[in-house]
């Protein structure tokens, strides 16, 4: 396998580019987390933000069998997340919970960050 070409279309805001973190999630954390990265970037802001919201909802769904699993990533991973967070916490500080709980935590955390980020996204 090549090493991966850092383009520069690809990189986001924070600095880093979405591929350096999302390769060590599981298809369902990392499609979540993909409508969060290029969010209003690619379709319109709610558009990507729905389709995130959809995603975190699977894993209650489809993660039984995973139940408190979490992703773990190695130093270069950390680093990304870390990168993309502090952003996430400076710019969307409403998200942030909630990409944080998508990036981080276990199953049911992300289903309260979930359900908290709507609760106050209904209040808008």
């Amino acid at each position: 396998m090549t090493a991966h070409e850092k383009v520069s279309h690809y990189q986001h805001a924070s600095g880093v580019e979405a591929i350096d973190f999302l390769r060590y999630l599981d298809f369902i954390r990392g499609n979540a987390m993909k409508y969060m990265t290029r969010l209003g970037q690619k379709d319109d802001y709610n558009k990507d933000l729905k389709k995130s919201l959809e995603y975190s909802a699977m894993l209650e769904e489809y993660s039984t069998e995973e139940k408190g699993f979490k992703p773990h990533y190695p130093e270069e991973g950390i680093k990304a997340v870390n990168t993309y967070l502090d952003w996430v916490r400076l710019e969307r500080p409403e998200t942030f919970y909630y990409e944080y709980s998508v990036l981080l935590l276990p199953c049911e955390e992300v289903q309260y960050a979930r359900n908290s980020l709507m609760a106050t996204l209904s209040k808008d």
